[in-house]
């Protein structure tokens, strides 16, 4: 599609669909506070014009599996090259193949972005993941959203719309001229993106190469289902969007049917908010006015109060997925505290992917992105869709202003919602056990972790000294989604001896077999009781 985007506008103009109806997230800070901007960025991350460090560093090749790619900041390429690896395994196992690059983080986005147009036209990409402190493109307006004046924010879309042109053609300091000032101003052309973009940037953080390896420590444990929380949803949304909550919840339980809401202005506390974030769930949407080191909450009579970024931290909420709609809240190039998209995603124990925005604006058109995650798609084949739904017949100004700085934050690989999956998640017994004296009936837990019910097969054998030992067989019918159930098996009387035990699931359509199999080991004394180690 062709279509020009002009930026130096005014956003007085009418405009029509959600973009026009919706109160605009607006900046709520501290007296004094601002977003961090492109100078104070540049001067910390300086670009090398003559340097084209792009260089690929591994393929692993999956038959005719589609391609997706990892650019990893060069500083990381040998200690976090065993993670990368675990992960490229598992988008192997996903049905995808994996090109690997290595980018020195001074290179100009556009070389970048060459590089990455140069895959998507010879192996079609899906999808990319961007690791540390990847080359980031910046926009400007001179009239930002409720006409708040000029605006430059981060801008990933740069790298997802590959068939476009981005022109940089006027330069900003007290006013315009004409000029460049390496902050782009134009987007025009075939504006759509064609791949998804996700990022892994701890900014503001300490210790980035220890939250990088914890980061995918729980990515590998979400993909082995021993992270994956309950299939259920907050929808946590303050007052200035009130009437808009009826459906923007039906839209989020398209994907996620447990949806607890909370839209009373008495009841959308901060304090509230903090308490509810303590119940596990796998997805969290919140609607608050903020800044990049805050959500705020109106308070009736009162001046409100705060949840602060650094509270995902150390609150360290049990939810693997985040959809902010708080003006900044993933401005992820702030440097001196990190904004709550990052610190929602390296928080210690759970957190996986953020969506947000890098300014004032926000999603939107929210059933676009939850159906195609509700059918099973990872979260950034949703965004694209999303995305491309935008962009039907290019941007209005009022969707550049609401949209250019949405971003993804966390690997876009991730299946938030599975239609089938089930696996083991325990041998129960034998936990304890007197050896050789008794008869017992092993069990094992297993858990329907799709969205419907589920049938399957469960499989338990056990080894004694590398010799077959023990098999049984038993079949689990109509299994709730959700729920968890203990399954007898055939009763056997255990040897001393070292035993490993092996459970393993079997059901036609399941979306993710690499929980499928749970592994224990079991010693048998003489006398007494034993214990398992898993």
């Amino acid at each position: 599609m062709q279509r020009l985007v002009v930026l130096l506008v005014s956003a007085s103009l009418l405009y029509g669909g959600e973009e026009d109806s919706t109160p605009v997230t607006r900046w709520v800070g501290p007296e004094g506070s601002r977003p961090g901007t492109y100078q104070e960025w540049i001067a910390q991350n300086p670009v090398n014009e003559s340097c084209r460090y792009v260089v690929l560093d591994t393929v692993i090749s999956n038959g005719d599996a589609p391609w997706v790619a990892i650019y990893t900041d060069s500083v990381y390429d040998d200690s976090l090259r065993d993670d990368l690896n675990v992960l490229s395994n598992h988008l192997g196992d996903d049905g995808f193949s994996v090109r690997r690059w290595s980018v020195r983080h001074d290179v100009h986005p556009e070389t970048l972005r060459n590089r990455i147009r140069a895959d998507w036209e010879q192996y079609g990409i899906k999808g990319a993941l961007f690791v540390g402190n990847i080359p980031t493109a910046w926009f400007q307006v001179s009239n930002d959203l409720d006409s708040s004046g000029y605006a430059a924010w981060p801008c990933d879309l740069f790298y997802m719309d590959l068939d476009g042109e981005w022109r940089d053609t006027i330069r900003h300091d007290s006013s315009w001229h004409a000029g460049i000032d390496s902050i782009y101003d134009l987007h025009e052309g075939a504006v759509a993106p064609e791949i998804y973009v996700g990022r892994l940037m701890p900014t503001g953080l300490d210790s980035q190469l220890t939250q990088l390896r914890r980061y995918f420590r729980k990515d590998n444990a979400f993909r082995l289902d021993t992270l994956r929380l309950p299939s259920k949803a907050l929808f946590f949304i303050d007052d200035s969007w009130v009437r808009e909550s009826g459906h923007w919840s039906e839209e989020l339980a398209v994907a996620y049917s447990d949806t607890e809401k909370y839209d009373d202005d008495s009841v959308t506390t901060a304090t509230v908010y903090r308490e509810k974030l303590d119940t596990a769930r796998a997805w969290v949407s919140v609607f608050a006015h903020g800044h990049p080191q805050g959500q705020h909450f109106s308070v009736p009579g009162g001046p409100g109060d705060y949840y602060w970024a650094n509270e995902y931290t150390s609150q360290d909420p049990p939810a693997n997925f985040y959809n902010h709609f708080t003006c900044s809240f993933c401005r992820y190039t702030e440097t001196l505290s990190a904004c709550g998209g990052v610190t929602s995603v390296f928080n210690k124990n759970h957190g996986l992917c953020a969506i947000g925005s890098t300014k004032p604006g926000g999603m939107l058109e929210f059933g676009e992105f939850y159906q195609p995650m509700a059918e099973g798609k990872t979260i950034g084949q949703a965004y694209l869709e999303w995305f491309n739904f935008i962009a039907v017949d290019g941007f209005t100004h009022a969707e550049l202003l609401w949209h250019y700085g949405m971003t993804l934050l966390g690997d876009p690989f991730l299946r938030p919602v599975l239609q089938a999956d089930v696996c083991p998640t325990a041998v129960i017994c034998p936990e304890r056990y007197y050896a050789q004296c008794e008869t017992i009936v092993p069990q094992v837990r297993v858990w329907n972790a799709g969205k419907g019910n589920a049938s399957f097969a469960v499989t338990c054998s056990m080894r004694l000294n590398c010799q077959s030992y023990y098999a049984s067989l038993e079949s689990v019918s109509g299994l709730a989604a959700g729920a968890k159930e203990t399954v007898d098996l055939d009763p056997v009387f255990l040897e001393s001896g070292c035993y490993t035990v092996r459970v393993r699931t079997t059901m036609s359509g399941d979306e993710n077999p690499l929980n499928d199999t749970f592994v224990s080991s079991v010693t048998v004394g003489d006398t007494g009781w034993k214990e398992v180690t898993s």
